[in-house]
C-alpha cells in the first residue's frame, strides 16, 4: 500500500512539474506576443511621424525654391518698372514737378499704405492753392490709429477716407476745378457737388464737395513655424 501511495505522489509531483512548464511557457509566449505588439505600434506610430516630418520637410523646400525664384523675378521686374525715364502718368521719372516721380513713389502717393487724412488734406490744399483758389474750409475724420489697428492680412480691399471741402473761384474756374480732380494721381471720388454765388462778388462761385479718397492697406511678411505631431 505504501509502494502505491508513493507512485501516485511521484506521479502528481511530475503532473504539477509539468503544468507548472505549460504554465511557464504559456506565460511568456503571451508577454512576447504583447511586447511584440505594443512595439511593432510604437514602431509604426514612429515611422508614420518621421513620413509626415519628411513630407513637410520637403514641402517647406518646395515653397522655399518657389520663394527664391519669386522675388528674383519680383526684383527684376520691380527695377524695371521703377527705372524708366518716363513715368506711368507720362511725367519725368528724375524730375522734380508735380508728376515727375519714379514709379513706386507715384503709386504709393496715389494709394497709400496706411489711412493718412493729413497727406489727403495736404494734397487736397496743393491743388486748389496752385490753381488759385480761395479756401473757405476743408474736414475730414482722422480715424488712422482706429484703421492701422485693425488692419490684418485678410483685408486687402481699398479703404474710402472720407472728405468735405469748400472752394470760391470764377465759374470758369470751378469747372477746370473739377478736372483737376479727376487729374489727380490720387484717387478722388466725387459724391455731391453744391454751387453758390459769393454773395461780395456775383462772378465768385463757391462750390461745396463731398468726397471720398482710398488707402490700400499693406501686406505684410509673416514667417511661421510648425510643430510637425
Amino acid at each position: 500500500m505504501a509502494k502505491g501511495t508513493q507512485r501516485l505522489s511521484v506521479k502528481r509531483i511530475q503532473i504539477d512539474k509539468a503544468n507548472s512548464v505549460i504554465v511557464a511557457a504559456v506565460g511568456t509566449a503571451a508577454f512576447l506576443i504583447a511586447f511584440s505588439l505594443v512595439s511593432t505600434k510604437s514602431l509604426l506610430a514612429r515611422r508614420a511621424y518621421q513620413e509626415k516630418v519628411a513630407n513637410s520637410r520637403e514641402h517647406a523646400r518646395n515653397e522655399l525654391e518657389k520663394n527664391i525664384n519669386a522675388v528674383t523675378d519680383l526684383k527684376t521686374r520691380y527695377y524695371e518698372f521703377v527705372g524708366r525715364s518716363e513715368n506711368i502718368i507720362k511725367g519725368s521719372s528724375t524730375g522734380k514737378g508735380p508728376r515727375d516721380g519714379d514709379n513706386a513713389r507715384i503709386i504709393l502717393d496715389a494709394l497709400p499704405s496706411k489711412y493718412d487724412y493729413p497727406a489727403l488734406a495736404s494734397s487736397l490744399e496743393k491743388i486748389l492753392k496752385d490753381k488759385g483758389y480761395t479756401i473757405h474750409s476743408m474736414s475730414g475724420v482722422d480715424q488712422e490709429v482706429e484703421h492701422n489697428s485693425s488692419q490684418t492680412d485678410a483685408v486687402q480691399q481699398a479703404v474710402e477716407m472720407p472728405f468735405e471741402l469748400t472752394a470760391g473761384g470764377s465759374y470758369r474756374g470751378i469747372v477746370d476745378l473739377l478736372v483737376e480732380f479727376r487729374r489727380s494721381i490720387r484717387p478722388l471720388h466725387i459724391q455731391t457737388l453744391s454751387f453758390e454765388a459769393e454773395k461780395e462778388d456775383v462772378d465768385s462761385i463757391k462750390l461745396t464737395i463731398q468726397g471720398k479718397s482710398y488707402y490700400q492697406p499693406q501686406r505684410t511678411l509673416n514667417i511661421s513655424e510648425e510643430i510637425v505631431q
